[in-house]
């Protein structure tokens, strides 16, 4: 029986097949350059399988694949027989209800695919019967292909690069491999569930110590602290505190007004400034940070480039965000620009521009499994 793709939900081809027109009109961006082919008839979306998460509490209390709770589906986006993007769907875990949600051109998409192809070396799936399945760790950036065994309870766990190189260090100690960083290889060594969770136990215990909180301002600057240390590592040390005694920590709070603000502020930067486009492209949380919209260590940043439509409201983007600084996996939309805007130079004056869009306006080795519909 081998490896299996799931059934493909009704409606899933044509919603995907609609979202890929949007995003490859688009004239900027990676997502809009990797899916606009000089012959769109050959692409193809592939492998469908259900993605699943889990976080750090799961994790600390002892828990493991009975405690991931399904988060969206995912389709391979194929140019030929090469993988060139991912495409995910909201809905149910029976695939009712489904929307598209996001797309990614990033390193995952080549791990994902070589993933699969290793998985079906493996002893184990080639005498067996396993469904293809996502598992996402956003509290310690974990990604994983998780193998579900149909006929027993041997779930085999493929962990996906580039996860957190700290993790990767503490499963390839586990498994006696040399500790380098998670940018060895696309993907590591395959291991039973069991063993994956004990060795990622430690960091999402590491994860639930660390203090989100904002320090307190001293004389009109952050009161300094020492960084988050390794996910595997001893106790957090205290902050140090200016001489007078210990200050009491601020409350996390979120100043909607500021948000929305830093977030306009943003998108037009990406407008004008291409070279700040590719830091939000390729190191989100680096420009986030530059712009007054820092994230939780740690933290996975979904990026997806949209059009702007006349429906939804910035209040979305806000919420989501809001939402992000709990769980630990934040979604950026990053609206193309719309064709007639001016944007004021810096130091030129002018009003803000103030952008309102909504999640679903569009805001990117050979596969043998069945299951493949044309775009």
């Amino acid at each position: 029986m081998s490896l299996q793709a799931t059934s493909t939900p009704p409606a899933a081809y044509q919603i995907i097949a609609d979202a890929i027109r949007k995003i490859s009109s688009g004239s900027v961006g990676p997502a809009a350059r990797t899916v606009a082919v000089s012959d769109p008839s050959r692409l193809g979306a592939a492998l469908p399988h259900r993605v699943f998460t889990a976080d750090a509490a799961d994790l600390a209390r002892g828990g493991g694949l009975t405690s991931a709770r399904f988060a969206e589906w995912r389709f391979m986006i194929l140019d030929g027989e090469k993988a060139i993007a991912d495409v995910t769907l909201s809905g149910d875990m029976s695939g009712n209800n489904l929307r598209f949600a996001g797309i990614n051109v990033g390193p995952f998409v080549q791990a994902i695919q070589a993933g699969v192809a290793s998985a079906e070396q493996l002893g184990d799936v080639v005498g067996g019967s396993y469904e293809l399945r996502g598992l996402v760790i956003p509290s310690i950036y974990v990604q994983a292909l998780w193998l579900k065994d149909l006929a027993g309870s041997n779930d085999i766990i493929i962990p996906l690069n580039p996860s957190h190189p700290d993790v990767i260090k503490i499963l390839r100690s586990k498994n006696g491999l040399p500790p380098i960083g998670g940018d060895s290889g696309t993907h590591e060594a395959p291991q039973s569930s069991e063993s994956f969770f004990d060795a990622l136990r430690p960091a999402a215990q590491r994860a639930l110590t660390f203090d989100h909180a904002p320090l307190p301002l001293l004389n009109g600057a952050p009161a300094s602290t020492p960084g988050p240390p390794p996910l595997g590592g001893g106790p957090m040390q205290p902050p140090q505190h200016a001489p007078g005694g210990p200050l009491e920590p601020a409350p996390i709070q979120v100043n909607r007004q500021d948000l929305i603000k830093n977030y306009a502020i943003l998108v037009a930067r990406t407008w004008t400034d291409p070279s700040f486009l590719q830091l939000v492209l390729s190191n989100p949380a680096d420009a986030l940070a530059q712009n007054g919209m820092p994230t939780i260590p740690g933290a996975v940043i979904r990026v997806l480039q949209i059009k702007m439509t006349e429906t939804g409201h910035i209040d979305e983007q806000v919420d989501k965000w809001i939402k992000g600084a709990k769980t630990g996996l934040y979604d950026l939309w990053l609206p193309l620009k719309p064709d007639g805007i001016q944007i004021p130079p810096p130091g030129g004056g002018g009003d803000i521009l103030y952008c309102c869009c909504p999640p679903c306006c569009c805001c990117t080795p050979n596969f043998p499994l069945t299951n493949t519909g044309t775009l």
